[in-house]
């Protein structure tokens, strides 16, 4: 149930690190607040999906009020193969792909740039996108920990949405409130 009118925001989620514990905080604060579209190249996120619907080149399917969509395509030709419009969800997210109408880009960060994170970033101004840093080392904002990737794989096994982390729901919170007009609080409830 979303707790206010359509929201209708696209969010952009960049990086090679392993991002799951950002995207899994992602998804349980916006499945609080509405239904929500994952498109992701990230074949982790298939171990979500309640009933897949396959075909070659497309695994989709339902993982509570969120619709998975695990596929190399595009955005474009991932919803016309599915049969899916962005504009039925309150919450579009792209894992890996930028879309040129986002109302948020999130670069995640690991240890280092790759060559395809420094292209993917060189078409973009620095304020236009906001960084989180995920992993191993003082540098990182929030920091891999033993007890982040046991709630991961919880999430995986049990097929439900937990609390990754206290610092990464608050940073999550922090970046949506701004575009949704929600107090932070409000969303950590989630």
């Amino acid at each position: 149930m979303c707790i206010r009118d359509r929201v209708n925001m696209i969010i952009s989620v960049i990086g090679e690190t392993d991002k799951r514990p950002f995207m899994y905080t992602l998804l349980r604060i916006c499945q609080y607040m509405g239904d929500v579209l994952l498109v992701s190249d990230d074949r982790h996120y298939k171990r979500l999906i309640e009933e897949p619907e396959e075909d070659v080149e497309v695994y989709a399917g339902h993982f509570q009020n969120t619709f998975i969509v695990v596929t190399d395509k595009t955005p474009d030709e991932a919803m016309q193969a599915v049969g899916y419009e962005p504009e039925d969800y309150e919450f579009v997210i792209y894992d890996n792909q930028i879309d040129a109408t986002s109302d948020l880009i999130v670069y995640v960060t690991g240890d280092s740039m790759s060559e395809w994170e420094k292209e993917q970033l060189d078409y973009l101004e620095e304020g236009d996108y906001i960084t989180i840093g995920l992993g191993f080392g003082k540098k990182n904002m929030v920091p891999y920990s033993t007890n982040m990737f046991k709630n991961v794989e919880l999430v995986e096994s049990r097929k439900t949405l937990l609390a990754i982390d206290s610092k990464l729901s608050a940073m999550v919170a922090k970046i949506l409130a701004p575009d949704i007009g929600i107090p932070e609080k409000t969303m950590l409830k989630a």
